[in-house]
């Protein structure tokens, strides 16, 4: 053999083996996806309640679950003030900047900033100032 045929031979040899190796690892990539597609279809752990502010939501069929009383007040709100995201306290006053560009934020989340996301305890706090401060 020549030395053009053995430089022929060895480029198609890698490129094969080439193919080979991505073709492994997209059918690897593939099922991965294809398994937790039919998990999230199927989940083999059923949830018992969503948490909406740190609360179980229920339906109020389950018993055991106390009733937040209504004339519960929030300690602080976290909105839109002038294009930034602020908590503010009972008296409306300006307690902390999260955020000084509420307009890259996501649509959801500028909605729900502008009617006023209502804080109850300090640890519901410190995990929506985690959740926009960035």
């Amino acid at each position: 053999m020549d030395n053009g045929s053995k430089i022929q031979t060895g480029v198609f040899g890698f490129v094969t083996l080439a193919v080979l190796v991505l073709s492994i690892i997209t059918m690897t990539v593939c099922f991965s996806l294809r398994s937790d597609l039919r998990q999230l279809k199927a989940p083999e752990q059923t949830d018992d309640g969503v948490l909406v502010n740190g609360t179980p939501e229920t339906d109020g069929t389950t018993t055991g679950v106390s009733e937040v009383p209504e004339d519960r007040r929030p300690i602080y709100v976290m909105k839109i003030d002038g294009g930034s995201v602020v908590v503010v306290n009972g008296e409306g006053e300006v307690v902390r900047t999260v955020n000084e560009y509420a307009a890259f934020l996501p649509a959801d989340d500028i909605a729900a900033l502008t009617a006023g996301i209502e804080v109850y305890t300090e640890e519901e706090l410190s995990a929506l100032i985690e959740d926009f401060a960035s």
